[in-house]
């Protein structure tokens, strides 16, 4: 669980995706519920769109998502987003994915900046530069978002 999860997360930070997979797929193999219900699961889904092996990734996601677990199912509403973006599906991933947990989940203060940000990132490419502006300011505006990882990223350029 909690080892599984914080290895992962360092092997997909440092961009390597399959040593993280290679964990996660481990602690699933002996309990079926870490895939969808656990800390480790959304670097697991992670790791899955990073090495394109998304097969039953979707099945995933949905029992995450009607989990009843609130920061679980945010962050599988941005993994359907990162997948759906990965397949070049940019309404269908702010549509399913991102604008759900920015709209739907605002208490969840740990998972929304990611969502604004993927937003923000998403409207851009697909010339939408308005509502880009909206997830822009909505993230910069909010004093307990400012000091995140995505609010920099919005700052820095990257």
């Amino acid at each position: 669980g909690k080892a599984g999860a914080i290895a992962a997360q360092i092997y997909l930070k440092q961009g390597k995706a399959q040593e993280a997979l290679k964990i996660c797929e481990k602690v699933v193999q002996t309990n079926k519920r870490a895939a969808y219900a656990s800390d480790m699961a959304p670097f697991y889904w992670e790791a899955l769109i990073a090495t394109g092996k998304t097969a039953s990734l979707p099945n995933m996601l949905n029992r995450a998502i009607s989990s009843g677990n609130r920061t679980i199912s945010a962050a599988a509403l941005i993994a359907r987003g990162d997948l759906l973006r990965s397949e070049d599906k940019n309404m269908e991933a702010l549509k399913d994915g991102y604008l759900r947990v920015v709209l739907l989940y605002t208490q969840e203060a740990d998972k929304q900046p990611e969502a604004i940000y993927k937003a923000f990132e998403t409207f851009n490419k697909i010339g939408q530069t308005t509502h880009a502006e909206k997830m822009r300011s909505m993230l910069l505006k909010n004093p307990a978002y400012r000091r995140t990882e995505w609010a920099k990223k919005l700052t820095s350029g990257n």
